[in-house]
């Protein structure tokens, strides 16, 4: 993520929730949003901004 600069003035507990939500997905171990913005301390709105950014970036 650093070498895409994805990380620059992010929130590193958004992106932190965006890796281990989209790491679940493709192992196929679907968490919720919900949980993962509770335990990380983020707001829904900014896990899925950070998910959408990585999947862009990175063609996921």
């Amino acid at each position: 993520m650093e070498e895409n600069r994805i990380s620059l003035g992010k929130n590193p507990r958004a992106l932190a929730g965006a890796v281990i939500y989209l790491a679940s997905q493709n192992c196929n171990e679907f968490l919720r949003q919900v949980e993962i913005c509770q335990v990380a301390d983020i707001s829904t709105v900014s896990l899925r901004k950070r998910c959408k950014e990585i999947k862009a970036t990175l063609d996921i």
